[in-house]
């Protein structure tokens, strides 16, 4: 694992998503996968930012592109679950699990979306 996604691991197992966001935005805005999905997640889950799911969703896209299927399975679990700013799209979600799947990523449930 590349040291600089070690450093933000270290972060977030401390819980310190200040730092782990400071050191991921540089990684993912120079099209890191693995960065994107994390900052992804940082933001769907309000860890060291305000909840963003649009942000959110834009990073996990930006990682889908490049083959990251847990980004792919987040997209899917968004949709799902929806929120007052991403309404529930069972369709979409099913095709960002279909999506996962596609990409290695194993998805719970699979009878589900297909």
């Amino acid at each position: 694992m590349d040291q600089r996604l070690k450093a933000v691991m270290d972060a977030v197992e401390r819980q310190d998503y200040e730092e782990a966001l400071r050191l991921l935005r540089p990684l993912a805005e120079s099209g890191n996968a693995m960065a994107q999905n994390n900052l992804g997640t940082l933001y769907q889950l309000g860890l060291g930012v305000k909840r963003d799911l649009q942000e959110a969703i834009k990073w996990f896209k930006l990682a889908v592109d490049q083959g990251e299927g847990s980004a792919a399975h987040n997209l899917g679990t968004i949709y799902l679950t929806g929120s007052p700013d991403v309404p529930v799209d069972q369709d979409e979600s099913k095709k960002w699990y279909r999506k996962a799947r596609e990409l290695g990523f194993e998805v719970a449930n699979q009878k589900w979306y297909e």
